[in-house]
């Protein structure tokens, strides 16, 4: 079969033949190409036509097809695609909106963490270029790799098939909305405190006494009076003291040193138990997140661990000595902050970007996945009272934020 561009060529050029020319009497004569002889002129009569009709040329100028109609809200059916993006992660669904927005969707199997992650989008009719340079809370071990163009196979009303950098196809169906439980839920803000300490990035947020309590970049450990929503005078200097969670009237806190692989129980001056996971849970573990569990009396630790390089929750019992790991459970992603509401845990995870996650107390599964209440925002620490969560970061500016929330 003739391909168009073979068609068009007949057109123009005669398949084979030099153009016609025109005799001396009127009559037509057809030069073979290869030939090198003349064709005898047809005779002429009433239904003869002396003349070559014109043949019609194609119009000037470039046509492109219409642009495949690509906007919309895409679900993955099969194949992977940016599996070089966040390791481990894979794609679960796009939404590509005509004004240059979107979002792509990612899922940790591992961990169940679902992020979901903002994403410029530009397309030329061929190629699909995904910018996540758009979401302010990317994490920092992703931003060299924010630009993904994945070239365009197939797309028509309710299809879509893309190709990425690696070669990996996928197949996306149209949906007029993703399932509920491929999407990240949402917090509710109900006040914002701005201005406050910028926290330090190895803080968390602990209720204490009334307060919200956490070591700021100013080495001092800050207040924050929860009756009159003002900062109060600082319980002391940071001194190594890096607040992690509370049980009763003490804190448990890192010293953010040499890797910081203990974990002190302590008042403002003295320690009463120090947690060594070198020398008494069998590993070095890098400690970056803590939560008290106070129903079943265990102190959760979260960090990577020396053998192997992977984090992991270890889950202690610190009622003796030496304290007895009692469980550990893989949870190979970074957290920033840990907190128990006296049910199940939660904390900040970094996937690709930011995302809240609460996790099963027993088994470490995560049973929800929610967007950061603000995504400008860098999220470090995160609490519950009664009534509220509490969740602490520093904003674009690089002041401090308190967020009160609606309790989830």
């Amino acid at each position: 079969m003739p391909t168009m561009f073979g068609v068009f060529a007949c057109v123009v050029g005669g398949c084979g033949l030099q153009p016609p020319t025109v005799s001396g009497g009127g009559s037509v004569v057809a030069v073979a190409a290869d030939a090198g002889e003349e064709t005898p002129p047809a005779p002429l009569g009433d239904d003869v036509v002396s003349e070559a009709e014109p043949v019609p040329l194609p119009p000037q100028g470039v046509h492109e097809a219409p642009s495949p109609d690509i906007f919309g809200t895409w679900l993955l059916d099969g194949g992977a695609m940016l599996t070089t993006f966040v390791s481990g992660v894979e794609v679960t669904a796009m939404i590509l909106n005509e004004d240059g927005s979107g979002r792509v969707f990612l899922f940790d199997g591992q961990t169940g963490t679902r992020d979901c992650v903002q994403t410029y989008n530009v397309f030329d009719g061929e190629t699909l270029v995904l910018d996540f340079s758009a979401d302010p809370n990317l994490a920092l071990g992703v931003e060299r790799f924010f630009t993904f163009p994945v070239v365009v196979v197939v797309v028509d009303h309710g299809a879509l098939g893309v190709a990425d950098e690696a070669g990996q196809i996928a197949w996306f169906s149209r949906q007029s909305a993703l399932p509920q439980e491929l999407t990240c839920g949402r917090l509710e803000i109900q006040r914002t405190f701005e201005n406050v300490p910028a926290p330090s990035f190895f803080s968390d947020l602990v209720p204490f006494d009334g307060d919200l309590v956490y070591n700021s970049q100013d080495g001092l450990i800050e207040r924050f009076d929860l009756n009159t929503n003002r900062l109060g005078v600082p319980l002391g200097s940071t001194a190594g003291r890096l607040v992690q969670t509370v049980q009763g009237n003490h804190f448990w806190t890192h010293c953010a040193c040499g890797g910081s692989p203990d974990a002190f129980r302590r008042d403002l001056n003295t320690v009463f138990d120090t947690v060594s996971t070198p020398n008494e849970l069998g590993d070095f573990q890098t400690i970056r997140a803590m939560a008290y569990d106070s129903v079943d009396d265990r102190l959760w630790l979260h960090g990577r661990l020396q053998s192997t390089g992977l984090a992991s929750f270890s889950i202690v019992d610190t009622n003796g000595e030496p304290d007895v790991l009692v469980q550990s459970i893989p949870f190979n992603r970074e957290l920033r902050a840990l907190a128990f509401d006296g049910t199940d845990m939660w904390g900040v995870v970094t996937m690709a970007s930011q995302s809240v996650v609460r996790v099963n107390a027993v088994t470490g599964e995560v049973l929800e996945s929610f967007e950061v209440p603000d995504e400008a925002v860098v999220w470090s620490g995160l609490t519950f009272d009664p009534f509220h969560m509490y969740m602490l970061g520093t904003d674009p500016a690089g002041a401090g934020v308190i967020a009160r929330i609606r309790r989830p």
